[in-house]
């Protein structure tokens, strides 16, 4: 099978901060059996495996030149209708997330409405087990179909089974490494009840006068606060959040709170078996320590969102990941809390 390579290919298009990195062997595949073919050619082999990119929104190109790098382009939608009020809806990982999200409440199946216009396509979607305005992509997946990188075989996984916490799942970590995800599944209703508790949210809705949303309703006010909130990625390269939230233990937040009782920190889903844990406030923290608006070079913190790292024109991937690190550094001396960075860094 002819597989679609380009050589020394300019990866700028492909990642939203803007970063102008070379691969020397870019694969676009826009099927499984081209995956498959690609792990018959050795791709995902070696000590250096292809990188695998979706829509570039969650990726920090740290080189300048990189390696093979795969991008998953595979594009289709399918409802399969359970029954009056619940629907299967089956989408390839190539399908960009928000144009998604929009076309299923057209459909007039809710579920998704609070996490409208986050970037990204589908296949990323349970990797980082998305969440916004309190819910999150676990809280509606049904299944995934994966394909092993190494065999190329093919198999699906329950929401079970992709072990979902914040932020996180089974394919952030070293056993779940070997997937690539090629379709997600998703189980939503017709007419269900919205989520609108979040506090922003809630805000946004009463000014604009409605009391009684429905899940468009809750999209639209979802889209109008993002828009406010983070910089659009086509005018001002970013990756959205670049930290997540900690979490840290309640005797530890109790002493954090006790000494910065300005701190915002919410309790966290308690895990069975596990100790109580809280969630505390990268954007205050950050902010606290003087980053928020700070720019060296063309490497910065966005004036309005001390979570969100921008490249304002030329910075370099080894830029942005220093600025990270030098935030890191700061909160943890400050805080003694340790900032886990959201995006991948090549």
């Amino acid at each position: 099978m002819l597989l679609n390579v380009r050589r020394e290919a300019c990866l700028l298009p492909y990642n939203t901060l803007g970063l102008a990195a070379h691969a020397e062997a870019l694969l676009e595949a826009s099927s499984i059996e081209q995956l498959q073919e690609a792990v018959k050619q050795g791709w995902f082999a070696g000590p250096d495996p292809a990188y695998l990119l979706g829509g570039g929104s969650n990726i920090v190109m740290r080189s300048s030149k990189l390696g093979r790098v795969v991008k998953v382009g595979l594009l289709g939608r399918v409802i399969e209708v359970l029954d009056d009020g619940h629907a299967l809806v089956r989408a390839a990982a190539g399908e960009p997330w928000h144009p998604f999200v929009m076309w299923t409440l057209g459909q007039g199946w809710d579920g998704l409405e609070n996490l409208a216009l986050i970037p990204g396509t589908l296949g990323a979607t349970p990797v980082q087990n998305i969440g916004a305005y309190g819910v999150e992509i676990k809280d509606v997946l049904d299944h995934v179909k994966v394909m092993d990188r190494i065999t190329g075989q093919t198999t699906t996984l329950t929401r079970d089974e992709c072990a979902f916490g914040y932020r996180d799942s089974i394919f952030k970590r070293p056993q779940g490494q070997h997937w690539v995800i090629v379709e997600v599944a998703m189980r939503l209703k017709r007419g269900a009840e919205p989520r609108y508790a979040y506090a922003d949210l809630q805000t946004e809705l009463n000014q604009a006068g409605i009391t009684a949303p429905n899940a468009l309703e809750v999209a639209q006010a979802v889209i109008r606060i993002r828009q406010r909130k983070l910089p659009d990625p086509a005018q001002l390269g970013n990756v959205g959040s670049f930290f997540k939230n900690p979490l840290i233990d309640q005797p530890e937040a109790t002493a954090l709170l006790r000494k910065y009782p300005k701190l915002p920190a919410w309790p966290a889903p308690q895990a069975a078996g596990f100790a109580p844990q809280v969630k505390i406030s990268a954007a205050w923290m950050i902010d606290q320590c003087g980053w928020k608006g700070y720019r060296k070079g063309d490497a910065g913190v966005h004036t309005q969102h001390a979570l969100v790292i921008v490249n304002h024109a030329k910075a370099s991937g080894q830029q942005i990941a220093d600025l990270a690190q030098a935030i890191q550094r700061d909160v943890e001396q400050r805080f003694g809390v340790h900032l886990e960075a959201e995006p991948v860094i090549w």
